[in-house]
């Protein structure tokens, strides 16, 4: 039952965002995409591209190991992805981002024991959070020249704002998931490639 309520939640969480699959990105993910020639129009839709299944997997991840608040917080939050987002809504969903980033390490400190039906919860997410982690890697890299370009200036526009912002989302993010494949390996919990290797590169 357990196992059926966050799978549940995680499907409401994809199913809230309809702007993932908006004209403009087609429903695709971030790295299917995006390029190393971005243009400014392409930044924030291609953030919402690589978040919406990231957030989708954190939430699966919170709700697994005793997180509720943070993974209702965060599903709350995606709520506002969407391709028009504003700067200020951004900044909102990053902060809350952050905080269920900060959520899932202090839940894994805490070396919660899982049933079995949580255990599996784990290993799907876990693999899911390998990939965004990637996704979040090549979107980092492919926003460089951006960043050099508008080096000096200041992040009042969406794009300038998510551009300058994921360096600091990537090292976060790269903190929890290492955090989340050490609590696996300790814990005989299956971790998939993707998470092996997104870890691995960082």
């Amino acid at each position: 039952m357990r196992t059926t309520l966050i799978a549940a939640a995680a499907a409401m969480l994809l199913a809230s965002v309809p702007a993932f699959a908006q004209p403009g990105n087609g429903g695709a993910k971030y790295s299917d995409v995006g390029s190393a020639d971005v243009k400014v129009t392409d930044v924030v839709p291609n953030f919402v591209a690589a978040t919406v299944p990231l957030f989708a997997a954190e939430t699966a991840l919170l709700s697994a190991v005793g997180g509720k608040a943070d993974a209702d917080r965060l599903q709350t939050a995606a709520k506002g992805l969407t391709n028009d987002a504003t700067r200020g809504a951004l900044d909102e969903i990053n902060t809350a981002h952050m905080d269920a980033l900060a959520g899932l390490e202090k839940a894994l400190a805490a070396k919660p024991t899982l049933d079995e039906g949580a255990r599996k919860q784990f290993a799907d997410a876990l693999r899911n959070l390998g990939v965004g982690l990637a996704e979040y890697t090549k979107m980092n890299r492919d926003l460089e020249p951006l960043r050099k370009k508008w080096r000096g200036g200041g992040t009042t526009t969406a794009p300038l704002y998510v551009a300058k912002g994921m360096p600091f989302a990537l090292k976060s993010l790269g903190s929890a998931a290492k955090a989340a494949v050490e609590y696996a390996q300790a814990n005989n919990i299956p971790v998939a490639p993707e998470a092996q290797s997104a870890v691995a590169a960082l």
